[in-house]
C-alpha cells in the first residue's frame, strides 16, 4: 500500500521537470491531456522495468557503474580542461592536461569494467 502512496511523491518532481520541456511540443489547450498520457506512459515503463528486472541489485549495479564513471571522472575532467585550456593554461609540462587525461582514462576503465560485469550479471538472471 505504501508504494502506491509514496510513488506519487517521488514521481512528482522529476515528472514536472521533464514535462516543463515536453509541454512546449503541444498546444496549450491539450496540455492536460498530454500530461496524463505522458504520466501513464512513464508509470507503465517503470512497471515494465520492475517486472523485467525483479532483482534490483543487478540493475542498480549497472546504473552505478554507468553514472559513477561519467559524473565523477569523465565529465568533470572534460569541463576542467575546457575551463583551464587558455587561462591559466595547461601548466609546465602540460601537467593539467596529463592529470585530466589520466582521470578520464580511469573513468573509461571503470565504465567498461563495471558495465561488462553488470551486464553479465543481468544476463545470468535470464538464463
Amino acid at each position: 500500500m505504501m508504494i502506491y502512496v509514496t510513488h506519487a511523491l517521488n514521481f512528482w518532481v522529476p515528472f514536472n521537470l521533464v514535462f516543463f520541456y515536453l509541454k512546449s511540443l503541444h498546444r496549450k489547450e491539450d496540455e492536460l491531456k498530454w500530461e496524463l498520457i505522458y504520466r501513464a506512459i512513464i508509470v507503465t515503463l517503470i512497471g515494465v522495468i520492475a517486472i523485467v528486472f525483479p532483482n534490483i541489485n543487478a540493475l542498480m549495479g549497472f546504473l552505478g557503474a554507468f553514472c559513477l564513471s561519467n559524473m565523477a571522472f569523465i565529465w568533470p575532467n572534460m569541463i576542467y580542461l575546457m575551463v583551464v585550456w587558455q587561462r591559466p593554461g595547461l601548466g609546465k609540462y602540460r601537467w593539467r592536461l596529463w592529470k585530466a587525461v589520466t582521470l578520464i582514462g580511469i573513468g573509461i576503465f571503470i565504465f567498461i569494467c563495471g558495465s561488462v560485469v553488470s551486464i553479465n550479471e543481468l544476463a545470468s538472471m535470464f538464463k
